[in-house]
């Protein structure tokens, strides 16, 4: 009989013409299969001359008959071969974080290009390419285009195959894929390194202060940075530029007797066979122009003109100071030293506690020469790493200057880099409580929020928060709590534990 039906993931994917990106996916939310609809188009509006004015409208008031128009009509719903009508509603998916999110995501997971090991030059089907993307994500190529254009709606970490491991030619279609964590973290701290110790005028943005210090017309030419970069990361990890190296010619001293030569055989380096050969280049293949801009561009604010389209680096651009700040927090917790209770230094590393102060005082002098109006926050750290308040006086601390102290408590943070957490939501969530027992909403929303629909228009009316905390009541319950503030005062805190 007659009646509705309710389809499961069924769409209509739509592209749009040659050039033009008005691609779109409807979902199909309804099939009715009792009715028959019959689509009329609105009647033009009409002058009092009788002319048409261009435009027209769905609800005209008509004062009388003679003042109806013909207007040509089609059936809806009729399907050959079927003995009753049906109708098939569609709605359009808005372009989203959960639209196709999870999905392109996972995609660009299964291809991990590793600049210490690339694939080899001749295999052209490394990566996928946007039509393999919507297809297999099942949506408009031109909203893949947007997506990895944008680095959003799931393709935030998407990586541009360097076209020297694709194809040899530069007219190939963009193949897409993810960056090793290996990769990512030294191309990064090479980074960091570089702007920290680079000889080049750093241009900067500080558009959203209430003056723009340091802002030149045109930005900075990015060539030269990612070039020092590029020697940076070679010099780090695997060798000099240089393709080869060869031992010095021995040159015979006139102040030594021929008794106290030294044999032809030896050198101070060691003997023969302990050296390279000359002809011996690194093993470490240089670094795909690809792969620095990849790293490079969320620290980066280009130009009106410039196209963030582009997968190679811009003429110019400049430098986002607080993203800058954030690399900089990332060396700190992974190359900055710590006090000991003696006083000596010594290496930190990700798993080692910072009280605040020290931690403050160690990522300033990270930081490359920006403004003097510059100052650091701790809440540029969300995403970065977590912190805890530890009660009593820190062993070898002290009462210094600084420290984020509450009574005799003092705040310290530990390293916990959202981009280090697994890409699939539910590992993720299971791997926060392996960390910490504990989370608060405000902790736990820099490492979910990239998996949740924020409260823009058009999307859950809820927001960012509830979003965050429904994801987390899927894997934990909430409970009730007593917390400080920031003035020492108990007050109450929602936490959430693993179940």
């Amino acid at each position: 009989g007659g009646g509705s039906i309710e389809p499961v993931a069924a769409r209509l994917i739509v592209e749009g013409g040659v050039g033009v990106a008005n691609g779109k996916t409807l979902e199909l939310t309804r099939v009715e299969t009792s009715n028959t609809y019959v689509v009329v188009p609105p009647m033009p509006v009409r002058s009092a001359d009788g002319e048409d004015v261009g435009r027209t409208n769905k609800r005209q008031k008509l004062d009388g008959v003679e003042k109806m128009v013909a207007m040509p009509a089609r059936s809806v719903g009729l399907v050959p071969g079927e003995e009753s009508p049906s109708c098939f509603f569609l709605d359009p998916s808005l372009l989203g974080t959960g639209h196709f999110a999870s999905e392109l995501r996972s995609t660009l997971g299964r291809w991990v290009y590793d600049p210490f090991d690339p694939p080899e030059t001749n295999d052209p089907s490394f990566g996928y390419s946007v039509p393999e993307l919507a297809h297999v994500c099942r949506c408009s190529r031109s909203e893949i285009e947007r997506a990895v254009r944008d680095r959003a709606f799931g393709a935030e970490d998407a990586l541009a195959i360097p076209f020297s491991c694709a194809t040899s030619s530069s007219s190939a279609v963009s193949r897409y894929g993810t960056l090793s964590e290996e990769g990512r973290h030294t191309v990064c701290m090479a980074i960091a390194s570089t702007l920290l110790e680079t000889d080049l005028e750093l241009a900067w943005d500080f558009s959203d202060s209430p003056s723009s210090l340091g802002r030149e017309e045109g930005g900075m030419k990015l060539s030269p940075l990612v070039e020092d970069i590029r020697s940076h990361w070679q010099s780090e990890e695997g060798g000099e530029e240089a393709s080869s190296w060869a031992p010095l010619p021995q040159v015979e001293n006139p102040y030594l007797t021929g008794a106290k030569r030294l044999d032809k055989s030896q050198s101070q380096f060691g003997t023969p066979s302990q050296l390279p050969p000359a002809d011996a280049a690194s093993t470490t293949p240089r670094l795909a122009e690809e792969v620095v801009w990849h790293c490079l561009r969320p620290v980066l604010s280009l130009d009106a003109g410039a196209s963030s389209a582009k997968e190679v680096a811009p003429e110019r651009a400049r430098l986002l100071p607080d993203e800058v700040a954030r690399l900089a927090a990332h060396h700190t917790f992974l190359r900055g030293t710590l006090r000991s209770p003696s006083g000596a230094r010594g290496a930190a590393g990700p798993a080692v506690w910072w009280d605040e102060g020290e931690l403050l005082e160690a990522w300033a002098m990270r930081l490359p020469s920006m403004s003097e109006k510059y100052e650091l926050r701790t809440g540029l750290l969300q995403g970065v790493a977590i912190s805890e308040m530890k009660e009593g006086v820190v062993e070898g601390g002290g009462a210094e200057e600084g420290d984020a102290r509450i009574g005799g408590s003092v705040r310290r943070w530990q390293y916990l880099p959202e981009a280090g957490l697994p890409q699939v939501a539910t590992l993720r969530v299971k791997s926060m409580f392996a960390v910490r027992d504990t989370w608060t909403l405000d902790e736990a929303t820099p490492y979910l929020e990239k998996f949740v629909t924020g409260g823009e228009e058009g999307e859950s009316p809820q927001g960012l928060d509830w979003m965050v905390a429904d994801l987390l009541r899927r894997f934990s319950r909430a409970i009730q709590t007593t917390g400080k503030d920031s003035t020492g005062k108990d007050v109450p805190v929602t936490k959430y534990v693993a179940i």
